[in-house]
This record gives structure tokens, sequence and C-alpha cells, in this order.
């Protein structure tokens, strides 16, 4: 029993250096042995939320366990929350409203969007929808890609000049149910201002009815005194005609960025028309930010189901490789930033095989595992 004894304690400094990776990597869960799937590392219980219209809700399948939101979440672990809307579109609030109402945004958070299916259909290759669908797409997932603690919303009720909250000049009004809590003025020369720290800042604005105008003037604040080293004019115009729903705003994000990670920083926003301006939000880091985003391209029409009646008779396969361009180039853009936004391109589905009959709308299950294999390509 003795030997026994000393032989156990012998060998626990090499049972311990053994463990070692495994006590000290605390921050994923722990495993035995060798999982099922080498993804179950990376994404073992990240919570994951799926934004889109009736396709990203599986509608007309027999089971939701089959749209490519659950297919997705059972290869890599992930705990799914479907936010599918039928008939919502990017530039509507539709799905603006329900981005920017998850306040939940983790390290660990991982948001797929599959947009643009509808806006196409409605818009075409209509060049004030496609500038309107980019400034939307480009905010909106801004927004997911910044954690929750970093968002500041233009409602902010502190006073300034503390760190992380907004001052207002009288002419603001607050509306917190859309885009996450829009800030409001109509009256030119109402001001907006913060002070901030990081190499980027990302202001999340709204796009209004009217000819809406600003301006944004950023500068360093040392020893009490602001010098302002950024001034630039900005729209907050919806360009696109309202859609059949009667929604009338889209979001437009403002970015700043290069600027001295040392150095504390101002930001001053001023309506210059009485015509709407919307901000929602502004986030400011220095570092890579980890909350994954994955953007998914249009897919393309079925012929059967690309001629419907007025006003949603304008699919075509230009129109869904310019949606899907913008939301490349608006995935682009984000990851120059520092956010962890990539961009899936859509699968080509089946005529025949990948869509639901006689609809031709909606693809079938064939159809949402391929959508699956596509938006893997991004994990």
């Amino acid at each position: 029993m003795k030997r026994a004894a000393l032989i156990f304690f012998a060998l626990l400094p090499i049972l311990a250096a053994a463990q070692l990776p495994m006590l000290l990597d605390r921050s994923k869960p722990q495993l035995i042995g060798v999982p099922p799937n080498p993804a179950f590392v990376n994404y073992f219980n990240y919570p994951a939320n799926f934004y889109g219209d009736s396709i990203t809700a599986g509608y007309l399948l027999n089971s939701p366990t089959n749209r490519f939101s659950s297919l997705l979440s059972a290869q890599y672990y992930l705990v799914e929350t479907n936010y599918g809307v039928g008939g919502s579109q990017i530039i509507d609030s539709g799905e603006s409203d329900l981005i920017t109402a998850n306040n939940s945004i983790s390290n660990n958070t991982v948001s797929v969007w599959f947009a643009g299916y509808n806006d196409m259909r409605y818009y075409g290759t209509d060049g004030a929808a496609l500038t309107d669908n980019f400034a939307a797409v480009e905010s909106l997932a801004a927004w997911l890609a910044v954690p929750t603690a970093l968002h500041v919303p233009w409602n902010s009720t502190n006073n300034f000049p503390a760190p992380g909250s907004i001052y207002y000049s009288p002419g603001w009004i607050f509306l917190p149910s859309a885009l996450g809590g829009l800030a409001a003025s109509t009256q030119p020369g109402a001001l907006a201002g913060f002070y901030f720290s990081g190499s980027t800042l990302l202001i999340g604005t709204g796009r209004g009815g009217g000819a809406g105008t600003g301006t944004l003037v950023v500068g360093d604040y040392v020893n009490n005194i602001f010098t302002p080293t950024y001034t630039n004019n900005f729209s907050c115009l919806r360009t696109a005609a309202d859609t059949s729903a009667g929604r009338g705003y889209s979001a437009a994000l403002i970015m700043v960025t290069n600027l001295s990670s040392t150095t504390n920083h101002g930001a001053i926003f001023t309506a210059n028309s009485a015509a709407n301006i919307y901000l929602c939000w502004y986030a400011s880091y220095s570092t890579n930010l980890l909350p994954k985003v994955v953007l998914s391209g249009t897919l393309k029409m079925a012929p059967q189901g690309s001629g419907l009646g007025a006003p949603n008779n304008h699919a075509s396969d230009a129109a869904a490789n310019l949606y899907s361009g913008i939301i490349s180039n608006a995935a682009t853009a984000l990851a120059n930033a520092k956010l962890n936004v990539q961009y899936a391109a859509p699968p080509v589905l089946d005529t025949n095989t990948d869509w639901e009959i006689p609809d031709w709308i909606h693809p079938n299950e064939s159809g949402h595992l391929k959508i699956k294999n596509a938006i893997q390509t991004a994990f």
C-alpha cells in the first residue's frame, strides 16, 4: 500500500502538467476526449440570433428543425433564437427594430442576418433603394458587432460631460421604441455632444422622410481644451420611396477612424435643418471586437416566383446580384473597422428541387440545407 501511495504522489506533477492547458482555459467549456465536432470547442452554448424574413423563419417547412438557422445551430452547438418575420425588409422598421431591440450582445454572441430578399422583390434595381440598403446594412450590422456594454443610446439621461453620456440642447425628443431608442430633432441648431476615447467612433443615425442634414465635429479633448480635428456634413435623408407597409426610415452609419488611441476625444452633432434628424447610438473602441456577425447575400428567385403581382414584381438575377454586392461591401467596410463581420455568398438553388411548390418563393428542406452550407463557410 505504501509503495502504491508513493507511486501515486510521484505521478501527481505529471498528471497536473497534463491537465494544465484545460485548467488554464476557463473561457470555454472543458472537454474530456474528442468532441463529435471540432466546432464544439469554438461555439458551444454561444447564443445565436438569426434575423431576416419568412425564409429565416422557415415558412412552409414541415418542421422548424429543418430551417437553415436550426441546422446551423445543431452543427455548431449554438443556442438558437430565430427573429425571422415574414415580409420584413432592411430599409423599413421590420428588421431594424428587431435588431436594435437586442440588448444582450456579448463577446460570445453570434448573429446571422439573411437580408435583402423582400427589398429586392420590391425595389429591384432602383438606385435610391440600393443606397438606402447599403446604409441600413452597414449600420445595423455594426450594432450587432458591438458589445452592448459599448453601446451608448441617444436617449441617455446622464449629464454631460460624464464619459459614456450625452448632452442635449433644447430641441431634442426621444423615441425609445424605435431603432433601440432614437433621439430626434426638427430644430436647426440643436446640439448633442459627448466625450469618448478610442481610435474608432461609430454613430448610428436614422434616415427620415425629409431632407434632414447635420454636422459632426470630432476633436481632441486635452486639459479641458477641445481642439476640432474632423468636421463633416451628413444627410439623414431616406432616398427610396416608402414600402407598401408605409414605413419611412432606415438606419445609416457615421464612421470616424484613425483617431489617437491615447487621447480623449469629444464629438458635437448639430442639426442643420428643420427636417427630421434621428440619432440612435454611438460606440468607440481601439481593439478588434469579438461578437460574430455573418451577413448572407440575397437569393436569386426561381423564375416561377419572380413574376408576382405589383408591387412585388421586381425580382431578377441582376437585382439579386446588386443586393448581394451591397451586403458584401458593407461587410468589408465593417471588417476594415475591426469588427468581426463576414460575408457569406448565397447558394444557387435548383429550380426543380430546392423550392416549395407551387409557392416558388420559399426554399424547401433541400434549399435550406444549401443555405446552411453557404453560411457555414463564414464559420
